[in-house]
């Protein structure tokens, strides 16, 4: 299938979700359900109609979270031929049901950027999130942005591991997610649960800070351990999405 044809298909898969009514709702902001993060963003949320972009080992697992809090159809576009693989069982590891989740698979930075962006701005979609193979530039992250305002879609863009604190690019908010152990207990002690070092490098109009959180995928909650953390881990093979 060349790329015109992955366009049209991807096109169709869009204009499906767009038929079904119940999806058509009004979308809100991401809410992380912890009051001392929410006090640090705007309006107390991850805002919709935006760019966040999101590095560090566990950036994969904290997409799949916002994903489960914003709870409707959402894309996931990345280029095939990676140093990972996406293990989509792994998504059902994260409570997200997969009939909500598209996967776009692009041979290269351009089809990537051209999918994404068609994505971003369909309205129907709630989430697109984005992993690039090479780091992107500010005239490239500002199109990206601007194309999720004009669709109301929270774009969620997986950089390299420090990328969150590397060149300009048009983010409202850049996350910095590790992996760290469970309270009382070792990283990937069980999969219901993940333990996460977050780390808010920048924010829009907000504040910076650094978190260590546990997310009950039962549950769904999110609860604060501390308000920093002293050390973080490399990620188990069950604290993955890719690999």
């Amino acid at each position: 299938m060349d790329r015109h044809d992955k366009l049209k298909a991807l096109r169709a898969r869009i204009a499906a979700v767009e038929t079904i009514g119940e999806h058509k709702r009004p979308k809100g902001g991401t809410r992380l359900g912890i009051a001392a993060i929410e006090r640090c963003l705007p309006d107390g949320c991850l805002a919709a109609g935006g760019l966040h972009g999101l590095a560090g080992t566990a950036a994969h697992s904290f997409a799949a979270f916002l994903l489960r809090q914003l709870a409707g159809p959402a894309l996931w576009c990345r280029q095939i031929g990676g140093r990972s693989i996406l293990y989509p069982p792994g998504f059902l590891d994260h409570g997200i049901d997969p009939a909500s989740l598209t996967l776009v698979g692009c041979r290269n930075l351009a089809e990537l950027l051209q999918s994404a962006e068609e994505a971003l701005r369909c309205p129907a979609l709630n989430a697109v999130v984005l992993e690039a193979s090479k780091p992107l530039d500010l005239t490239t992250s500002r199109r990206l942005q601007l194309a999720s305002q004009a669709g109301g879609t929270s774009g969620f863009l997986i950089l390299g591991p420090t990328a969150a604190r590397g060149g300009p690019l048009s983010l409202l908010t850049a996350w910095e997610v590790e992996a760290a152990p469970p309270p009382g207990g070792t990283p990937g002690e069980t999969v219901s649960r993940f333990t996460w070092q977050l780390r808010l490098v920048r924010c829009r109009n907000g504040r910076s800070g650094i978190w260590t959180v546990t997310w009950n995928v039962e549950t769904n909650c999110l609860n604060l351990v501390s308000l920093a953390s002293d050390r973080s881990a490399e990620p188990t093979a069950g604290q993955r999405l890719a690999g």
